[in-house]
């Protein structure tokens, strides 16, 4: 469920960076021509509830212009571009979203092997405490990274 929530908070940012300027209505209609809608109609408590968690999640803020109807636009658009850890995420999500929608051209598509940081960024237990040495005396190491350091005197 948590999988499919994050691809409607994609397909939500996707929909109306794209519009670049979009009203309930025509997000509405979107909605129900995607095949996550199931044919549903988007409510508009639901859509605030996407809205706010796609704003947390991605760094985007989401304004709505009231003169001319209550137009949705991306006020930050730019974050969308900028390259940042969010907008990678969010890139990477819209990638699959349209490769899952799209079964029949998985055949023609060829992707890139890109090289995992997962064996150097995951954590482990052993990596919760940190040994330093210090000449003269105890000094505490901060520790914004873990929850607490060990500091021993070399003897």
């Amino acid at each position: 469920m948590a999988k499919n929530l994050l691809n409607k908070y994609v397909w939500l940012v996707e929909t109306i960076y794209k519009a670049g300027s979009i009203t309930f209505e025509e997000l509405n209609e979107k909605w129900l021509d995607n095949d996550m809608s199931e044919g549903v109609e988007l409510a508009l408590r639901t859509f605030h509830k996407w809205r706010i968690a796609a704003e947390e999640m991605f760094g985007l803020i989401i304004e709505c212009e009231r003169k001319g109807g209550y137009h949705y636009y991306i006020a930050n658009a730019h974050e969308i571009k900028s390259g940042s850890l969010r907008s990678w995420l969010l890139n990477t999500i819209s990638v699959s979203n349209l490769l899952i929608d799209n079964q029949n051209l998985k055949e023609r598509i060829l992707l890139e092997e890109i090289p995992s940081g997962q064996g150097y960024l995951s954590t482990s237990r052993w990596d919760r405490y940190l040994g330093m040495t210090a000449p003269m005396t105890q000094v505490p190491v901060p520790t914004a990274k873990f929850p607490t350091a060990k500091v021993t005197k070399k003897q």
